[in-house]
């Protein structure tokens, strides 16, 4: 009689567990149809995360949330084909919170660079500054290298120079004469000045 009780039991807590992780999918499908994938209060994926917690093999909790990575794959595919970058980065962060280790991420790549590159906000970072210390270096000692200078007085270097020979000129002065220039007579030119006070 025990064990009838005990099967009975056990076989009504299956049949209990059975409907409510049925109700349970049947709630994730809703929240899924209306696209409350991820955000806001009940969502598909905390619903199918909630019968995986009842029975961690449910293959249609498991699809469903298969079918919430693809949905975010496919309108994250559309928002870039767009230029949508925001949107983008919003779909690849609730991809990664469905799936973190989904290789649907690696197709976005490029996009999750330059999300990296765009978002780069400084750190506030504390320096404390030390006095200067000063660190001997050791350092091989060098040896003089001999050098001879000879410094010699300036010479002057004679350039050969072909004599020449003096040319014998005569010269013979003559006195001074007046030679007589006829000049023409010229008339004067009338010529008008105004001058002005400074």
């Amino acid at each position: 009689m025990k064990r009838f009780l005990i099967f009975l039991f056990l076989t009504l807590s299956f049949q209990v567990h059975g409907n409510e992780i049925s109700q349970l999918l049947t709630e994730c499908q809703k929240h899924f149809k209306a696209n409350r994938l991820t955000t806001g209060h009940k969502t598909a994926f905390v619903c199918y995360k909630e019968v995986l917690k009842k029975d961690s093999n449910n293959a249609k909790a498991l699809a469903g949330l298969k079918k919430i990575e693809n949905r975010y794959v496919y309108w994250a595919r559309r928002a870039l084909a767009r230029g949508q970058e925001k949107k983008v980065q919003q779909y690849l962060s609730c991809l990664r919170l469905v799936n973190p280790k989904s290789s649907k991420l690696l197709e976005f790549m490029p996009a999750e660079i330059s999300k990296a590159q765009t978002e780069i906000k400084p750190i506030p970072v504390k320096i404390t500054l030390k006095p200067l210390q000063v660190i001997p270096i050791p350092v091989k000692e060098t040896k003089p290298i001999p050098v001879k200078i000879t410094l010699k007085p300036l010479q002057v270097i004679p350039v050969p120079v072909k004599e020449t020979k003096p040319i014998p000129v005569k010269i013979t002065l003559k006195p001074l004469q007046v030679i007589p220039v006829p000049v023409k007579e010229t008339k004067p030119i009338p010529v008008k000045i105004t001058l002005k006070p400074l």
